[in-house]
This record gives structure tokens, C-alpha cells and sequence, in this order.
């Protein structure tokens, strides 16, 4: 303490008034002990002194900040981060203190995404980028994030907007490179997938389509004919657990288009091959795609096959003089 003393006094001429109430101050806040232990690297000592004075002052912001700093020396983020946190609480002038608790931050996040704890690492990463939007590192893990959650369109988002303040970064240029070399070859198999789909190879369809969904996982488009095809493959099937399994994939297909009509078209077929006489399931479906899309050449289909579900019900209730039940 002595030693800053006499550099402010020699940098800056501070009167001898002034040096004098700094001894004064120093030796209220009691840290004299605490200091010369963190000095010699005896953190767990340091910390006992620092919390001793803390305990005698609760508001000494000097004390939280050496707790901080022993934290940080000991790779204990999150309680240096508490200390510091204090710190600017009682003192909110200090900057310097500010910049070590958004590097802190960000260590911690970086633990979080390693530990797969992404919802507290986001939590972390939002609040650095709420007062600093272009802060380089925080959008950087975000893209990190996105990209080991499997949203690679969302990492990409991260990552350009670096590029856009940072025109070099070459760890934001790097990871660009590898997701756009990711998303050529996802748009390469999606494009042979359709291929093979369009010819009714289906399972073939189903492997591509799964290889450009497998490196693309945000591929709307790509994990939608995945679950079409591989629910073709089972419908084309005769066992009755393989119609039970393309029902299963017309659904995730739906799910994720709850709009089209074709897996409605789709899992009405299965169920009218299921069962011939289930008439209510297949029948709900194709009026289910009719109202999807009403002009569409699948809903001219739809409407065929249910006057022929009608016209098939009629004659088993003719045939047995009474509903089967099933409808």
C-alpha cells in the first residue's frame, strides 16, 4: 500500500494533506494483513481477513473486491462474481471492477455451454448483450450455443454479426466457413432425396434425407420428407406393426407442417389399409387435408376416397343389416 502511495504522491504531487487522510483511509479499511496475504498467494488466508473486515463493515467495497479477487486467483467464478457484484453495489464508480465481472460472466457462461447447461449460459449471455450488443465474445458463444444445441441458422446469426463489427475475427470467420460447408452438403443430399422420392424410391429418399437433416438439424424441409419417406417405406409394408409405424411418421411429419395436407392424405391411407373396416379414422383424416388445402390436387383424391369409403360402408351395413361400429 505503501509503495502506491508514494507513486501517486510522486506522479500526481498530491498534497501532504491529502496523502495524509489516504493513511487514514488505509488503515480504516483494515486490509493491510488481508493484502500481504493475497500478495504472497495465500488466498484461503486472505479471503479469512477479507471477510473479517467485511464482518466488522459491511460496506467496505474495498474488502468484497480482494474476496473477488482471491476467488478469480482460485478459478472460483461464481462467488468472485458475488464479490465483485457487492463491490459495485457500494461503489458504483468502479469500472475497472465492472469490466472484470463481464469477463467473469462470460467464463462462467463458456462453463455452462461445456457442462451442457445452455438455459443458465443463455440467461448469462442475454444479460451481457442486453447492455452491449456487439460485445464480440458474448455473441460468439451465442453462436457457439446455437450451434451445439443444433439451430445452425441461429449460430450463423451470432457469427455474422461479429464479422459485421469485426470484419477478421477468425474464429467467427472459421466457424462460418465449417457451417456453410455443413449446409452445402445438406442442401446436396436434400436435393438427391428428392430425387429418389419423386421416383418412389422411397427408402433411399428416406437416407438422404436423413444425411441432410443429420448435418443440418434446423432443416425444416429436410426433417419433414425424412419422416414421409420412412413412413412410405412402412405403408408399402404388409405387417400390421409397420402400418402402426408409418402412422407414428405421418404425425412427426405433421407436427412440423401442421398446415399441409399430404401427412393427413398419408396416415388416412394407412389407416384405410390398417383396417378395412375402419371407415371414422381414414375419413377424419381426408377431411382433415380437404380443409388444409381445398384446391389442391391431394384434396380432389381425398374427396374420391371418401365417397368410396361411403359407398363401401353402405354395402357391409346392407350386408350385415347394422353398423359394424366403426364409424
Amino acid at each position: 500500500m505503501k509503495e502506491k502511495i508514494y507513486l501517486l504522491f510522486f506522479k500526481y504531487k498530491f498534497s501532504l494533506l491529502f496523502i495524509i487522510s489516504i493513511l487514514i483511509l488505509s488503515c480504516s479499511t483494515g486490509t493491510n494483513l488481508a493484502d500481504e496475504f493475497f500478495n504472497a498467494g495465500d488466498f484461503e488466508k486472505a479471503l479469512s481477513e477479507y471477510n473479517k473486515i467485511i464482518e466488522k463493515n459491511p460496506q467496505n467495497w474495498h474488502a468484497y473486491i480482494g474476496i473477488g479477487n482471491c476467488f478469480l486467483n482460485m478459478n472460483k467464478f461464481e462467488p468472485a462474481l458475488d464479490a465483485y457484484e457487492k463491490a459495485v453495489i457500494l461503489n458504483p464508480n468502479l469500472n475497472n471492477i465492472k469490466e472484470n465481472i463481464k469477463q467473469i460472466q462470460l467464463k462462467i457462461s463458456q462453463k455452462y455451454v461445456s457442462e451442457k447447461d445452455y438455459k443458465s449460459a443463455q440467461k448469462i449471455l442475454n444479460n451481457i448483450i442486453k447492455t452491449e450488443p456487439n460485445n464480440i465474445d458474448a455473441n460468439y458463444q451465442f453462436g457457439i450455443l446455437y450451434k451445439e444445441t443444433s439451430r445452425p441458422e441461429k449460430a450463423k446469426e451470432y457469427f455474422d454479426k461479429i464479422i459485421k463489427t469485426d470484419p477478421e475475427n477468425k474464429k467467427a470467420l472459421d466457424e462460418l466457413k465449417l457451417l456453410s460447408v455443413k449446409e452445402d452438403k445438406s442442401e446436396k443430399y436434400f436435393k438427391e432425396g428428392k430425387e429418389f422420392y419423386d421416383w418412389e424410391l422411397y427408402y433411399q429418399a428416406y437416407e438422404e434425407f436423413e444425411k441432410s437433416y443429420q448435418l443440418k438439424p434446423d432443416f425444416k424441409d429436410a426433417e419433414y420428407f425424412m419422416h414421409i419417406a420412412l413412413g412410405r417405406v412402412y405403408y408399402n409394408n404388409k405387417d400390421v406393426s409397420d402400418l402402426w409405424k408409418a402412422i407414428l411418421e405421418f404425425g412427426y411429419a405433421m407436427a412440423i407442417y401442421p398446415e399441409k395436407a399430404e401427412p393427413h392424405y398419408l396416415m388416412g391411407m394407412a389407416y384405410q389399409k390398417k383396417d378395412k373396416k375402419d371407415f371414422k379414422n381414414p375419413i377424419e383424416e381426408y377431411e382433415k387435408a380437404i380443409e388444409l388445402e381445398p384446391n389442391s390436387k391431394i384434396a380432389k383424391i381425398c374427396k374420391e376416397k371418401i365417397n368410396q369409403l361411403f359407398k363401401t360402408k353402405e354395402k357391409v351395413e346392407k350386408f350385415w343389416g347394422k353398423s359394424d361400429g366403426k364409424f
